[in-house]
């Protein structure tokens, strides 16, 4: 549940319910994790750049990341990509492309 009805974008997968903004006005972490990309932020985009670890969750099929939540009712990961690559500073150059060039994930029933 977000506090306040304040919801927070990652930087990493777009997607728009963090509940703390992954860095302060000094731009501090708040070392938080993403619920939908697992994302620690001040911890694993220390090595990677989030265009990288972007790159890493579309290629391991853009699973929802929490256990612990449960993904949005309706969510779509490719959906969620578009809106953050239109709606946001996100330029797909900076990912020489790949980020946009987002195909379906198959099918998985569990």
């Amino acid at each position: 549940m977000i506090a306040g009805n304040v919801s927070y974008l990652c930087p990493v997968c777009g997607y728009t319910g963090l509940e703390e903004s992954p860095y302060d006005e000094l731009g501090c972490s708040s070392f938080g994790i993403c619920p939908c990309c697992g994302t620690q932020f001040g911890y694993d985009d220390t090595t990677a750049a989030h265009a990288e670890l972007r790159r890493s969750w579309i290629s391991s099929g853009m699973p929802w990341w929490s256990e612990a939540q449960a993904s949005p009712s309706g969510w779509d990961p490719i959906t969620q990509l578009r809106a953050f690559e239109k709606t946001s500073r996100y330029e797909p150059d900076a990912d020489n492309g790949q980020a946009g060039d987002i195909a379906p994930r198959p099918n998985k029933r569990m």
